[in-house]
């Protein structure tokens, strides 16, 4: 997913995928959402032995990766 942002200042990034974790926005200094999506996200690609990740430039947005492994049947 990618979006078009204030993005997430890089002092943030580790604790973006904490539960109540919330954004703030540096104009207005208003939080944002709940802070939990990102965190029941992780949780949900961890139990699907997947990897999630961001990357994000402040002023300019943020782009968010997951990984899942596949599985196939014959």
């Amino acid at each position: 997913m990618k979006d078009t942002g204030i993005g997430i200042p890089s002092e943030q990034i580790d604790n973006i995928f904490n539960v109540f974790s919330q954004g703030k926005d540096p104009l207005s200094g208003i939080t944002s959402g709940a802070g939990i999506g990102l965190s029941v996200s992780k949780k949900l690609i961890e139990l699907l032995d997947g990897e999630i990740w961001v990357e994000s430039v402040e002023g300019k947005g943020s782009t968010f990766y997951f990984t899942i492994p596949s599985t196939s049947t014959p």
